[in-house]
């Protein structure tokens, strides 16, 4: 009887140990650079982190239909998103796209905009 009290034991610690392992790989949260992801070009959904190139945003009126394009400073990538944007959202911001690539189309469908809020330490930090 202790034998399998024991084992019951061992067992119940694999399989949580097994579930919190799990869990962490699936909640962490990994970005490409642009040229990382012109690299690679994964068939999988993913993030992409860069800066909005300047005079790139289109938007008409009336829509929540975007398309502009992001750089790491060496590639740039066009890319497209339906939805609502941040007020911090701009050209020269730093953001974060996740979606999928459209082989065909060649342009990168976002289906989430996280835009990085620039802190307003910085520009006082700079100064001294």
């Amino acid at each position: 009887m202790k034998r399998y009290i024991i084992i019951g034991i061992i067992f119940l610690l694999i399989l949580v140990a097994y579930l919190l392992i799990s869990s962490i790989n699936e909640t962490m949260a990994y970005y490409l650079t642009v040229s990382e992801f012109l690299k690679e070009k994964p068939e999988i959904g993913c993030r992409i982190n860069g800066i909005v190139v300047p005079n790139t945003i289109k938007h008409k009126e009336g829509t929540s239909n975007y398309n502009f394009k992001i750089t790491d400073g060496r590639n740039e990538l066009a890319v497209t998103y339906t939805g609502s944007v941040s007020n911090i959202f701009k050209e020269g911001i730093e953001v974060v796209i996740e979606g999928k690539y459209d082989k065909e189309k060649k342009i990168f469908v976002a289906t989430n905009i996280i835009t990085k809020c620039p802190s307003k330490y910085e520009s006082k930090q700079a100064d001294k």
